[in-house]
């Protein structure tokens, strides 16, 4: 019995140690991440709620938080490395401003469970090679996109998404791929909405679209083995290829 008793007391020592770990910390002051002063509370830890208030770059080494709230008319610029999002204290991060993926190795990843991004803001990639991921490729997290958010441009989605917002390949320069491992469904849109943009449906993945448009000079690339479900193809002047066994499913 006191054995017993001394394990139950150990595991809320614990715990009460890990909640007593997390803190609210707002980036405060333009500049860079991990300098210590642009922060009301430290740089974030993996437990750590963070606010970026004002605008923000992540460009000299990875950064971590357990949930993120950007402001609106405030962009967040990853460059080069990498921002890990935890999501165990909450796993919805509110985006009302702009999460920024700026080159081929800028990447957001998140960790161990589902996440929501919910806010009327974006996240932007801006390069073909830029990645929202998640950190178990083998069995892919969902991730869901709320009714007022976007992810944009061009970048590489390897998680499986809940897209009840916006997916929109709005970059002429950069392809926007949704992932063959992952699976996209929800009653949100797909659009192609520049002239040169692409929206790549990778090998083997499965897509429950109801909407995507294609504006002119706009491409829907499906490679093989992709399965599409409901699609509604509409756009003056827009292009679909499809490579060998895609599977499109129309409602009657």
């Amino acid at each position: 019995m006191r054995r017993i008793y001394a394990t139950a007391l150990s595991a809320v020592f614990v715990l009460a140690s890990s909640n007593a770990l997390a803190a609210t910390t707002t980036f405060e002051k333009e500049g860079d991440w991990n300098t210590a002063s642009n922060w009301d509370n430290g740089i974030p830890t993996a437990n750590d709620t963070v606010i970026i208030a004002e605008n923000c770059t992540l460009d000299t080494s990875n950064g971590v938080a357990d949930n993120i709230t950007v402001n609106a008319n405030v962009v967040l610029t990853i460059t080069g490395v990498r921002l890990e999002l935890d999501g165990s204290v909450s796993s919805t991060h509110t985006i009302n401003g702009d999460i920024v993926l700026s080159n081929s190795t800028a990447e957001l990843r998140f960790i161990d469970r589902d996440q929501t991004i919910a806010g009327s803001g974006q996240i932007e990639g801006q390069n073909s090679d830029a990645r929202l991921e998640d950190d178990n490729p083998l069995t892919p997290r969902k991730l869901t996109l709320n009714s007022t958010a976007t992810f944009a441009g061009g970048m590489q989605i390897l998680l499986s998404v809940q897209n009840d917002g916006t997916i929109d390949a709005d970059d002429s320069t950069a392809v926007m791929l949704l992932d063959g491992d992952a699976t996209f469904n929800g009653t949100g849109d797909y659009n192609v909405s520049v002239n040169g943009g692409v929206m790549r449906f990778a090998d083997g993945a499965s897509f429950d679209i109801e909407d995507l448009t294609i504006t002119a000079g706009g491409l829907a690339d499906f490679d093989e083995d992709a399965t599409v479900n409901n699609p509604s193809i509409s756009g003056s002047g827009s292009k679909v290829r499809a490579g060998r066994n895609v599977s499109v499913r129309f409602n009657q």
